[in-house]
């Protein structure tokens, strides 16, 4: 399980906003490991707040997998880890026979 600690929530929200890789490579991690879980949500990484004495765990449900993939994928490639990006791209095909041949489809949009 992945720890980021931070001094205050407006310091995560910084970081989310600014695509830290920390956070992308959790989530990808923690999607990547999950491919084949029955689980519903998977947990992807736990925030500890200093100042606050909180700490979140952060969660991905397993339909939004195959989205949370295909978005990262492109700081991998910034970060040019090709090799990694090379099992995303495989995790993400897996991903799709699976909703191919299940004939779910999920539609998920963001503002």
């Amino acid at each position: 399980m992945r720890t980021i600690r931070v001094k205050s929530e407006e310091e995560f929200t910084t970081m989310v906003n600014n695509y830290d890789f920390r956070i992308v490579e959790a989530i990808v991690e923690g999607a990547l490991s999950n491919l084949k879980t029955k689980k519903r949500f998977i947990h992807i990484l736990e925030v500890e707040i200093s100042e606050e004495y909180e700490v979140y765990d952060l969660t991905i449900d397993r339909s939004e997998l195959l989205f949370s993939l295909q978005s990262n994928l492109k700081h991998y490639e910034n970060h040019e880890l090709y090799e990694k990006c090379q099992e995303i791209v495989k995790a993400i095909k897996y991903l799709e026979k699976k909703e191919k041949k299940s004939g779910k489809k999920v539609n998920i949009s963001y503002p």
